[in-house]
């Protein structure tokens, strides 16, 4: 029998959310405003700073999920005496 792991996503509260969100979209559009002010606005360079950007939102939320291989290891980091999971 296959054994199942455990994964809990953790979500930041109300302002830190905001926060992450405007520091993140604020500094998208300061690059696209750097590119255009001072790298002659090429479009090409436009397209990988968003896939950059898309590459850097995508590993911030790789950082929410935990992964647990059992449910009193999950119970423990969830009590909080446990700094986090094994890797």
């Amino acid at each position: 029998m296959k054994e199942r792991g455990i994964v809990m996503i953790t979500k930041a509260h109300g302002i830190t959310s905001i926060l992450e969100d405007t520091f993140t979209f604020s500094g998208f559009i300061v690059v696209l405003w750097f590119n255009h002010a001072y790298l002659s606005g090429n479009g090409w360079l436009d397209a990988m700073f968003v896939l950059l950007w898309i590459s850097t939102v995508a590993s911030m939320q790789s950082r929410r999920v935990k992964r647990f291989t059992s449910t009193t290891e999950a119970i423990a980091f969830l009590e909080g005496s446990v700094a986090g999971p094994k890797q």
